[in-house]
Parts: structure tokens; sequence; C-alpha cells
């Protein structure tokens, strides 16, 4: 049994309590020592919140789960529909399910300033129906890390949830050397905006920093994946797919990402499938893929339209094996996209490097570009355009790319008359460009 006394609204947890609590009335609950759930049955939080407008202050102390019992125990968990919930100030470590277990239909949870490590299920499972979404959920202020060889496949997963805000994140320090993570995966949401994020120094077999996965009108702001390496499989700082409409990212970066490991391909950021998705103002540095038959990628924008690219930075895209590509912007069946004031810096390839290339595009722009200083052992280009249609290219440059014109722009037909200089650069093929304009 567990020893508590209450205060007015304050609950106080006797030291190193053997017991879980579960908290059923409104109020203001405070923990005086660190809870050890040894009596947790599975499917169950070492604290459980069954009521609405709760204040759970941790106050420092951690709440965990003991070992050698049952499976799938959450630190702490929120029952379906509660509401108005405060957990904050405190650790949370060491359980068999999720750190916290935020179930269908709560609303206006806010997590704020908490430590979470080593849960075996995950961090935060935020998990909403079809029927009964979780709305208004905040987390801010908070860590995240795993300390041993074993980790969850994700550290943060929000599915079906609406108007969520993550604020000041931090995952780091992570190494599994042949587990799959990916650190944090919006899944089926839509009004999710996440800000000031930063995940660092991750070590895993197959890596994912952000994935944003059918969800619609997701915000990035101010995010970092960095300093991190894929072993087993590929290395990716970002992820929009699966009709991820109206993704939004805005001075967000990803560098020192590595993939080791033959045929696989690190990337700083990918959008596939996704219609209306923005970058402003993004960049990536030093993606780099090691192993034969690797690719990198700078920006990897595949069937997809709609897609806008202002301001972005590609530098230091690089393989360094055999057969191995690079690419610091990869356009592949796209329509209405445009890539504006962007740089394409020190792309780097054994075998091909491009510092852009453009594959089955149609009514699309590249306005007031630079592409700069690729390097390819078997083929190299500037910018390399096959099979467009329709599109409008405008102010570009593109020099310090191989000794000739046609590595510098492949693709484009000749006939500028904007600066004499240019024509030497562009190769004709033929093609159905129009109102072009490159030096």
């Amino acid at each position: 049994m567990i020893s508590l006394i209450f205060i007015g609204a304050l609950l106080y947890a006797a030291p190193t309590s053997a017991a879980t609590q579960n908290i059923s009335a409104p109020g203001l609950y405070a923990l005086a020592a660190d809870i050890v759930g040894n009596d947790a049955t599975a499917n169950t939080g070492t604290i459980t919140i069954n009521a609405s407008n709760i204040t759970l202050d941790l106050n420092g102390h951690t709440v965990s789960q003991g070992s050698g019992i049952s499976a799938n125990v959450h630190g702490i968990e929120c029952t379906a529909g509660v509401h108005d919930v405060v957990i904050k100030n405190g650790i949370i470590r060491d359980v068999s399910g999720n750190g916290i277990r935020i179930n269908d239909g709560c609303a206006n949870i806010t997590l704020d300033n908490l430590t979470i490590i080593d849960c075996a299920s995950g961090h935060i499972l935020a998990s909403g129906s079809g029927v009964s979404e979780i709305t208004g959920l905040i987390i801010q202020h908070c860590s995240f890390t795993e300390t041993g060889t074993s980790i969850p496949d994700m550290l943060i997963t929000l599915t079906q949830c609406n108007s969520v805000l993550l604020d000041e994140i931090v995952i780091q320090d992570i190494s599994a050397q042949s587990d799959t993570l990916s650190a944090l995966l919006i899944n089926d949401c839509s009004g999710i905006r996440i800000t000031n994020c930063i995940i660092n120094g991750i070590s895993v077999g197959s890596f994912a920093g952000i994935t944003i996965s059918s969800s619609v009108n997701t915000a990035l702001v101010n995010c970092a994946v960095q300093n991190s390496q894929a072993n087993n499989d590929s290395c990716i700082g970002y992820v929009i797919q699966n009709g991820s409409n109206g993704t939004a990212l805005t001075g967000c970066t990803a560098h020192d990402l590595n993939a080791t490991t033959s045929a696989t391909e690190c990337a700083g950021f990918t959008c596939d499938d996704t219609t209306g998705c923005t970058f402003s103002q993004c960049s990536v540095r030093s993606i780099i893929a090691t192993a034969p038959n690797a690719i990198a990628y700078g920006f990897k924008i595949t069937d997809s339209n709609r897609v806008v690219q202002r301001q972005c930075t590609a530098s230091y895209v690089q393989t360094t094996n055999s057969a191995t590509n690079a690419y610091g912007i990869f356009w592949l069946n796209v329509s209405f996209c445009a890539l504006i004031e962007s740089i394409c810096d020190s792309t780097q390839a054994i075998a091909q490097g491009f510092g852009m290339l453009t594959t089955n595009v149609s009514e699309s722009e590249l306005n007031g570009n630079q592409f700069l200083n690729t390097v390819g052992g078997t083929l190299r280009r500037g910018l390399r355009v096959v099979n467009a249609t329709r599109c409008l290219f405008a102010r570009n440059i593109a020099f310090r790319n191989g000794t000739n014109g046609t590595e510098q722009i492949e693709g484009l037909p000749s006939g500028t008359t904007d600066f004499n200089t240019a024509t030497g650069n562009i190769s004709s093929i033929g093609s159905p460009w129009t109102n072009l304009r490159a030096f």
C-alpha cells in the first residue's frame, strides 16, 4: 500500500513508493519523492490520470516502473477523454511501455519541462481515433534520450491529433547500432506546429529525424537535425510523404548526416507524393554517403506538385566511394514547382555529381539560382535537365562545374541574348523551353 497525504489539493507520495497511483479528482498534485510502480500491470500507468482539470507537478522527482514486472507499463497515462491536464517538472524513465501515453479524445494536455529516458515502447505516444482526435496538445521544454543498445522504433509519435504545438524539444545522444529510429513521427494529423526542435547525436541502424506522413498543414520552424548517422540503412533528416499537403518548413537545417551502408541513401530533406509543400530558407550541409552504390541528396522531391523552395542552400552533399552519386537538389516527376534564389555549392561524387538534376518536370520555374563547384568522376553537371516541358528558367548561374559548357548547364536550348558569355555554357537539345535567361 502507498502512503498518501492530502493537504488541500496537494498529493504527496511517500519516498520510493512501491505502488501505482490513480488520480481521479480535479486539483493540483505534487510529488514529494520518486515513485517506482512495482505493482503496475500491463497497459496501465505508474501514474494514471482519470480526471480532467489536473495539474501534476513531478517537483523534480522521477517516475519509473521498476524491473522484472509487467510489460507495456507506461510512466504516466491520460485515459481517454480527459482534458485540461498539465504534467510538468520531472523525469520519467525505465518503463516497459511509453513514458507518457495520451489516449483518444483527450484535449488541452500540456507536457512541460520533462526529461524522458529509456522507455521501451517510446517516450510520448498520443494516439487519437478517427472519431475522437486528440486536440490542443502542447509539448514544450522537454528532452529525450536512450542510454541502452536497444531502443524503440519511435520516440515521439502523434497519430490522429489536431492543433498541436511542440516547442524547444531536444532529442539527443542515442546509439543503437542496428536498430531503426524515427525520432519524431507525425501521422494522420492536422494543424501541427513544431518550433525550435533539435535532434542531435544519433547513431543507429536506420534513421529519420522528423517524419510527416499523411498529415496536412504542418509547420516546422527553426528545427535542426544534425550530427547523426545510419549504419545499416538510410539516414534522412526530414521526411515529408503520403499526401502531407500544405507542409511548410522555415529556417530548418540538416547537417553532418552520414549513411555508411551500401546501396542506401543519405538525404537532408525528402518530399514524396505531396502537394503544396514549401521550403523557405532551409539548408543542408555535409550530407555524406560513404559506402559503395549509395546516394546522397540535399533535397529530394519526387512525385509531387506545387512544391516551392525559396532561398534554400545545399552545400557539401557528397559521396566518397565507388559507383556513388550525389545531388544537391533532385526533382523527379514534379509539376508546378519552383526553385527561387537558392544555391547548390560543392556537390561532390565519385561517380555522377549534379548540383541539380530535374527529370520529368513540367510547368515549373527555376529563377535566380546558383549551381557551383560540382565534382563528378564519371559525369558532372551544375544543372542537368531531362524530359521537361513548359518550364521557365531565368537568371540562373552555373560555373566552376567542369571545363566545358555542357558541364555547366545541360538540357536547355541555346540562344540567350541577355549576356553574350552565357551561350557557351548552355547546350541545345531542342526542347520546348521558353523565356530563358542565363548568365
